[in-house]
């Protein structure tokens, strides 16, 4: 999941968050549960990178 404010973030470091689809991607979160469902909530743009 990535919250309204983190996506505010990447577009003002100019980071196109398609970019990231169909990429193999290494994440940096914090998992919890919501409504029994599993989430990966990313803090800031820096939690998300594209692997070679």
């Amino acid at each position: 999941m990535i919250f309204e404010s983190t996506i505010t973030e990447f577009v003002e470091n100019g980071i196109n968050i398609e970019n990231f689809k169909n990429n193999k991607v290494k994440v940096t979160g914090t998992i919890t549960e919501f409504k029994s469902t599993i989430e990966l909530i990313l803090h800031n743009s820096n939690s998300i990178k594209i692997e070679n």
